[in-house]
């Protein structure tokens, strides 16, 4: 296989936007970043509890898509802030702070192997 430039580049400009405890209010906003153009991804965490098979569902979006995301969500849901819970910033910050500083540590060393 032809390896191109762009094969060992890791792009990850996903965040998690919020949490989202009802499956009807994950499938309104869905439906609404389809329509209106928005990438994401969901992830669902079932809760310790697996009897009442509830959990919750973690919607990321690109980073730059960020705000435009928030502003489909507030305008298809007159409660937004009750039936959804928007992630801070700042938890992304430091794990990304934390995955530079690993491969930064990583290519260290490699390079004192050589």
């Amino acid at each position: 296989m032809v390896e191109s430039m762009y094969t060992r580049v890791c792009v990850n400009n996903e965040i998690e936007l919020c949490e989202v405890y009802e499956r009807e209010v994950k499938d309104k906003i869905e439906k609404a970043f389809v329509k209106n153009g928005v990438s994401f991804f969901i992830k669902w965490k079932r809760e310790k509890n697996a009897a009442k098979q509830e959990g919750k569902y973690v919607i990321c979006v690109n980073q730059l898509q960020k705000q435009r995301a928030e502003a489909v969500i507030h305008a298809i849901l007159e409660d937004a802030n009750d039936n959804v819970t928007f992630v801070d910033g700042k938890k992304e910050k430091s794990m990304i702070k934390k995955m530079m500083r690993s491969r930064q540590t990583n290519l260290l060393a490699l390079l004192s192997k050589m």
